[in-house]
């Protein structure tokens, strides 16, 4: 009797996949604003006015919650995984809209974007890839790795993690801040940049430097190294 109570409790406690497609009509608004907890964030170009949203996963708790509105201009996903659940939401973002993710906890990825990005998670990595508008990138404890960048402002935050930034075009203002976590920037050749940096170890820089250069590097590190090359 005992084995097979502990059967029924093994089968009730299974995980169900959890699946949900949503859309929303993005024509008249200017951000995708996502607020999410427990839930990894990918973001990639619509191929329409339409905000497309696909969420997967798995539950054996509270079933995940994921909606989509609109009004004030914008368009608003929320989604939230709590204990016993596993949540990725793939959102497919119309050409010109600018989008905000504030994820409580969650990996967070882009590709392929040239509008404004302004990504945020309090324990999970940020990646993002052939972004071509402003960037700001925050994490509480995770890496932040930016690829293939054509964007002229970006700035980056860590509390605890390493920030690596692969740039395909040079950025006008880069700032980039971690308390614990080292830095490594590759910047195009053949173009001079007002590099400043405060460390607790000397930085390695291997690129033209000029003081009154128009393209600005500031690095900042509690504890970590910094390689601009």
């Amino acid at each position: 009797m005992a084995c097979a109570c502990l059967g029924i409790v093994a089968l009730l406690a299974a995980p169900r996949a959890f699946e949900q497609a949503l859309r929303a009509d993005a024509a008249g608004s200017s951000l995708l604003e996502v607020e999410t907890e427990g839930t990894a964030v990918s973001l990639r170009p619509g191929t329409d006015s339409e905000i497309r949203v696909a969420a997967t996963g798995a539950w054996s708790g509270p079933r995940p919650e994921v909606s989509v509105g609109t009004g004030d201009g914008r368009v608003s996903v929320r989604a939230t995984c709590r204990t016993g659940c596993s949540l990725q939401l793939d959102i497919a973002v119309p050409a010109g809209l600018a989008a905000r993710v504030s994820a409580g906890s969650g990996a967070i990825s882009a590709s392929g974007l040239a509008s404004p990005l302004d990504l945020r998670t309090g324990t999970g990595t940020i990646d993002v890839r052939g972004a071509a508008g402003p960037v700001g990138l925050r994490t509480g404890s995770g890496t932040a790795t930016l690829a293939d960048s054509r964007s002229s402002r970006v700035s980056v935050e860590t509390s605890r993690g390493a920030v690596r930034g692969d740039f395909s075009e040079p950025p006008v203002a880069l700032d980039v801040v971690t308390d614990t976590g080292a830095v490594d920037l590759s910047l195009p050749a053949g173009t001079e940049y007002a590099v400043e940096t405060h460390s607790d170890t000397a930085p390695m820089i291997s690129l033209p430097v000029n003081r009154t250069a128009r393209h600005a590097v500031t690095v900042r590190t509690g504890k970590g190294g910094i390689r601009i090359h």
